[in-house]
């Protein structure tokens, strides 16, 4: 007669763990992101140029090289963002991918104090590419 009262706490031990795995389900994971909510302005006579890549989940998670004037300036990973603040100038913006498509690459313009916002996207079909806004 002793073992059914065995059973009680091991029936109690099951519901309260049951009941923590449902309470930590309802928790938010903590934040991921890379760059601060309120970043530091751009040094004067600079101008900055962001690159962010949209968070797709059934994208890769590989990381997105960019060339600026042909040298590698950086790379960003799925639902990331970065900035680099540059002298103004003439700037050829270019993911580094396995060939070229209509539209990958963009020549822009930039005067001091100016941001400048390039969104990297992943085409199932091909490297990497960039829209400018």
């Amino acid at each position: 007669m002793t073992t059914g009262g065995a059973a009680r706490p091991r029936k109690w031990l099951h519901w309260a763990s049951g009941l923590l795995l449902v309470g930590a389900g309802c928790a938010e994971p903590p934040a991921t992101a890379s760059v601060p909510a309120s970043a530091i302005p751009a040094l004067a006579g600079q101008a900055r140029v962001w690159f962010y890549r949209p968070l797709e989940p059934y994208g890769s998670l590989n990381l997105a090289r960019i060339d600026v004037n042909g040298s590698y300036i950086g790379a960003v990973e799925n639902g990331n963002a970065f900035y680099r603040d540059v002298p103004p100038g003439h700037y050829h913006i270019a993911p580094e991918s396995f060939g070229r498509d209509f539209n990958q690459d963009k020549d822009v313009d930039l005067a001091a104090g100016q941001q400048l916002y390039v969104k990297i996207v992943s085409l199932e079909s091909w490297g990497s590419s960039l829209i400018v806004k």
